[in-house]
């Protein structure tokens, strides 16, 4: 079996190393990467993919599946897929992101004026998708039910392969500790902070959309300290001697933070999450992590004096996420996706063989 993966960003390497797919246990199965040169922003990323999938359509009829990662790269494929030929390669969407960033297509879809055109539209655009990959239960049932996909739809856990190895037993400091780029709330986290007897320490990055960090514009208070961009070794170090991992984000129903949730889970940190549709699959609330209501300052600020309060529940909960996480991982996640893989290739060449009978 050949595999081609469009990947709208940068990435150089062995097919088989690919995150995604790099545990896949079919060792026969061969996997290209289509990716892009360099990283780009969004509206760039769409002119660049869009040339990438035209160059690549010449060179489709190899695979026998084409894997596309994210809402841009399905529609784009999916459409001149339809245009310029049929059948072959089979066409997988792998959509962690639902159909955008921040799940805007969601939330509109649910709205009853717009339920039948989203439909409509969904339908045209994947008229030709053998799958869709979900990573949450709440993106699943949209795709599945609300959309009409059905059972060509199939749901997996987000993972992660941790890239520094993490040590059983590393130096605790007393702060809380915060990570990330996209979506991020750190507005509502330093309004929690203040008044709080402890350091907390943030690190962010741009948005890959807006290209800022979410703190503009914000008065830092003498107990938070910031830092923007370091180096992964550091950010790590940050991490394991943190006493409490803030996962703040703004509502959304795309899954975003997960990266940040389940590095810190598998490490036996406390996390405290905002509490998002896409989320509710990762954490179960008051066992291994704590979900805060969006950009509720007083919930954030009692779930951070609750877990420094108490201690023992502190790392009841840590112990609790550490075990979960092992659920959360890079080689299940891949390992699951070549399962679907291979299913939907199978179902297919089943499919072909019965149709002479069927004529």
């Amino acid at each position: 079996m050949r595999v081609a993966v469009l990947y709208n960003s940068y990435y150089i390497g062995n097919g088989r190393e690919f995150f995604l797919l790099k545990y896949w246990e079919n060792k026969s199965a061969k996997v290209d990467i289509i990716s892009c040169p360099f990283e780009i922003g969004l509206l760039k990323k769409i002119f660049v993919a869009t040339l990438q999938t035209i160059s690549f359509l010449p060179l489709a009829r190899r695979y026998d599946v084409v894997l596309s990662i994210g809402f841009l790269n399905g529609v784009l494929f999916s459409t001149f897929h339809t245009i310029f030929m049929m059948g072959k390669p089979l066409h997988i969407v792998f959509d962690p992101w639902v159909a955008g960033y921040g799940g805007k297509f969601l939330a509109l879809s649910q709205h009853k004026r717009y339920t039948s055109l989203f439909r409509s539209l969904f339908s045209l655009l994947f008229s030709n998708v053998n799958g869709i990959i979900c990573t949450s239960e709440r993106n699943y049932q949209w795709w599945k039910d609300e959309l009409g996909f059905g059972e060509k739809v199939s749901q997996v856990r987000w993972g992660l392969e941790l890239h520094t190895p993490i040590p059983e037993q590393s130096e605790q400091g007393n702060y809380v500790f915060s990570a990330g780029r996209t979506g991020r709330d750190f507005s509502t986290l330093i309004s929690a902070a203040e008044g709080i007897r402890v350091e907390f320490v943030i690190v962010a990055g741009k948005d890959m959309l807006t290209k800022k960090t979410g703190l503009e514009g914000i008065n830092i208070p003498q107990n938070v300290r910031v830092s923007i961009g370091i180096p992964y070794s550091q950010y790590v170090d940050l991490l394991l001697k943190s006493k409490i991992v803030v996962v703040p984000l703004q509502y959304t129903t795309a899954i975003i933070g997960a990266t940040a949730m389940i590095e810190a889970m598998s490490i036996g940190k406390p996390v405290i999450a905002t509490k998002l549709p896409a989320l509710l699959d990762y954490i179960e609330d008051g066992k291994t992590g704590l979900f805060v209501e969006p950009a509720n300052v007083q919930d954030l600020r009692e779930k951070i004096l609750f877990l420094l309060e108490h201690p023992e529940e502190a790392q009841r909960i840590g112990n609790n996420a550490r075990t979960e996480s092992e659920r959360f991982t890079g080689k299940v996640m891949s390992q699951n996706i070549g399962r679907i893989i291979e299913n939907v290739y199978l179902q297919y060449e089943q499919t072909r063989e019965r149709l002479p009978a069927l004529c």
